[in-house]
């Protein structure tokens, strides 16, 4: 078996051995990035990456096939099937300057090959300590209580000036965030430098108590790493970057996030271009699930059994539908409509008459999940027309 493409760089290996590995540039900025490799073998063959002793793994590097995102530190010419192979590398928030090496063996003969990557100018440090930081009044925040065993943490992004990311409710027990919310307007989508894939640790959070997924979980096989708030809702310089972050991150079957979630992921979008504001809650509940996969430094994740979305639109000069709530004061004078989804983790048919069927009132998804969800409603619309807003489920929302 021949895997060629056409770059190179010369890296360490036996002048009489049959194999050899390289890439375009074996030095490569504190920056994330990938590039392709150059792996010339005849016959079966494995591709191993370590530290440039050979003593521990690393989890900052990882490689990947054509037809698999999934991060791994050991690819085989049977995983590769012909494709291209590529390396990643996160981004590097230490002052060290870090290396790691790439050996391929093909039965006795033994080629390697080692990456360096510059250190940064200032280093990222993340928190020692677990803080829950103060809850604002923001409109699409759930309601959250102090000793329930999760705390608070929210992000801002720079888009001309400084505005709020998003904001998630981590579990320290499930090392899961149970909901991740965020405004989402129209300007906030696709638009700016576009997906990152930066894999990276959340620095308000101590490293043991998020998921740790340079290189995705221990079962790659089944569980993807699913976005809570999606990239593709924040493809802005920073703003996207942050979207990686391990507590933004599930375990979450491939089945699921690359097929009915990723759908409803995009209609929600399509739906956003309609209001001013949506108001967006995703999550997910561990609830009856004994499920847990394993992150690079060993934890164990829970595995939710089910996820959910909640969205609160908002439209100031006109309803969207028939509906819509009108009233408020001040900057919140406005229409506001919501919707709720629920679906179990498990692969579903891909349509939107499945997306359809699992829609339902704001109520009813706070009986399921266990959550209260647009708690500042009120105070905005009185509590009558609050009430009416989450007790009812616009046709507005059929996809």
């Amino acid at each position: 078996m021949l895997l060629f493409l056409v770059f190179s760089v010369s890296c360490t290996h036996d002048p009489i051995s049959a194999v050899s590995v390289s890439m375009k540039s074996s030095s490569v900025s504190e920056l994330s990035g990938s590039q392709f490799l150059q792996i010339n073998v005849a016959g079966d063959w494995i591709l191993t990456i370590s530290t440039e002793d050979q003593s521990t793994e690393v989890d900052w590097v990882w490689l990947t096939t054509w037809d698999n995102e999934d991060g791994l530190l050991s690819v085989t010419s049977e995983q590769a099937n012909g494709k291209p192979v590529s390396i990643h590398y996160a981004k590097n928030n230490s002052t060290s300057v870090r290396t790691c090496t790439l050996t391929l063996e093909s039965g006795s003969d033994v080629a390697t090959c080692i990456l360096t990557q510059e250190r940064s100018a200032q280093e990222v440090v993340v928190a020692d300590r677990l803080v829950s930081y103060p809850v604002p009044m923001w409109l699409e925040l759930p309601a959250t209580a102090e000793g329930d065993g999760r705390y608070f943490v929210s992000h801002e992004m720079k888009l001309n000036t400084y505005f709020r990311n998003y904001s998630l409710y981590m579990s320290e027990k499930d090392i899961v965030a149970h909901w991740v919310a965020y405004p989402l307007n129209p300007w906030t989508i696709s638009s700016g430098s576009g997906r990152s894939n930066e894999w990276g640790l959340d620095p308000k959070i101590p490293r043991k108590n998020q998921p740790v997924i340079f290189k995705a979980f221990s079962n790659s096989r089944t569980y993807a790493r699913g976005h809570q708030i999606p990239s593709a809702d924040r493809y802005a310089e920073g703003a996207n970057q942050q979207t990686f972050y391990g507590s933004n991150m599930t375990p979450q079957m491939h089945g699921f996030n690359s097929n009915i979630w990723a759908a409803l992921e995009g209609a929600v979008r399509s739906k956003c271009r309609q209001f001013d504001t949506l108001y967006v809650v995703t999550g997910c509940t561990t609830k009856n699930s004994t499920t847990t996969c394993n992150d690079n430094d060993g934890k164990k994740i829970a595995v939710p059994s089910g996820y959910y979305k909640v969205l609160l639109g908002y439209k100031r000069s006109s309803a969207v539908s028939s509906s819509c709530v009108n009233g408020g004061t001040g900057n919140y004078k406005g229409y506001y409509t919501a919707v709720a989804y629920y679906f179990d983790h498990k692969e579903y048919s891909n349509t939107t008459q499945v997306i359809n069927e699992h829609s339902m009132t704001v109520d009813q998804l706070e009986e399921i999940v266990g959550e209260d969800f647009y708690p500042n409603l009120e105070a905005i619309l009185g509590k009558d027309r609050a009430a009416l807003v989450e007790s009812t489920k616009d046709k507005f929302w059929n996809l």
